[in-house]
């Protein structure tokens, strides 16, 4: 598998490039660099990503995931400003297959990435509803932390 080429929204400049030089840093091709939702949407329609990254500040981020899942694009990862059920339960509604915590770090940001686009080409489930079920194992907690992170790689991939 070749450099992931990646469709990066956020609405924040200085947020959007750091994001950007940490994906770059690990090996990662930005196609697509857009500051919201309407944007991200057209570079989803118009672009070949493997990996479409948001994050919950962005103003119809919902509508991005909507648009990824019902036109079978890339997979959606959001990055949360907090650790948030209801944002969770959302997310995993539009069929978003990764979700990761403020604060990042680098290599945790490049581990979600990696493991959302694997996630998708190994068959991770991605309605709504076995995505939910997913959700409610064991704990949120441990999913949306860095331990989780490993629990789910060793647990889902072969």
């Amino acid at each position: 598998m070749g450099p992931l080429r990646v469709i990066l929204i956020n609405e924040v400049d200085g947020a959007r490039r750091n994001l950007k030089n940490m994906l770059t840093r690990h090996g990662f091709i930005i196609v697509a660099e857009v500051k919201d939702a309407a944007s991200g949407i057209m570079a989803i329609l118009n672009t070949d990503a493997e990996l479409i990254i948001t994050e919950d500040a962005t103003v119809g981020w919902q509508e991005v995931a909507n648009c990824a899942q019902e036109r079978q694009r890339a997979p959606v990862m959001l990055i949360v400003s907090q650790e948030d059920e209801r944002i969770a339960e959302e997310a995993a509604k539009l069929g978003v297959l990764g979700l990761i915590v403020r604060p990042l770090t680098e290599r945790n940001l490049a581990i979600m990435a990696r493991f959302t686009a694997l996630g998708s080409l190994f068959g991770l489930p991605r309605t709504p509803a076995r995505v939910s079920e997913g959700l409610k194992a064991k704990s949120r907690r441990e999913l949306l932390s860095d331990k989780g992170i490993r629990v789910i790689l060793k647990k889902e991939l072969p």
